[in-house]
């Protein structure tokens, strides 16, 4: 079976790039408007004060679109356990500079159980895995807050299948 959020991730992005484009193509606007305004016969001038209130609004205006979606710290997450030896978690924060992929490839004759996390604004995926010692490691959370509710709930059915710990 295979869970991702490659849909919701995707409408985001774009929201976010068509977002950015309109952005900067109105800070490029107001910054050239004497010379776009004197080519139409307008003469008079914009002041500096003028043009850097319009682009303070535009960069608020931005803020404020995506302050939800910024505060949410979405991730792409990728579940597959289509492989039988092993059960694949990828995921990536979506609103980083350099985007640092990070892949958790647990056996899953060693997977011992999973644990979902909630507090006020995010949902974690913790994952535990028995190793070779017989002592139980736990891997650094996953950050589920781009999961809908049903995918949260499908994903941990299915983790619950392969669960040492049967709950």
């Amino acid at each position: 079976m295979v869970i991702h959020n490659n849909k919701l991730i995707t409408k985001i992005q774009k929201k976010f790039f068509i977002s950015l484009i309109l952005l900067l193509s109105l800070i490029v606007l107001t910054l050239a408007a004497d010379t776009i305004l004197s080519e139409f016969g307008y003469i008079e001038s914009f002041s500096f004060l003028y043009r850097f209130l319009f682009i303070v609004g535009y960069c608020a205006f931005f803020y404020i679109s995506f302050r939800k979606d910024f505060s949410k710290k979405h991730h792409f997450i990728y579940f597959s356990d289509d492989d039988p030896q092993f059960l694949v978690f990828r995921f990536y924060p979506l609103f980083q500079f350099k985007r640092s992929y990070t892949t958790y490839k647990l056996p899953i004759t060693s997977f011992y159980s999973s644990e979902i996390q909630r507090d006020d604004e995010n949902v974690w995926l913790i994952l535990y895995q028995k190793n070779e010692q017989q002592k139980i490691a736990k891997y650094p959370a996953i950050n589920l807050n781009s999961f809908s509710e049903k995918q949260i709930l499908s994903l941990s059915e299915v983790l619950n299948q392969y669960s040492q710990t049967k709950k």
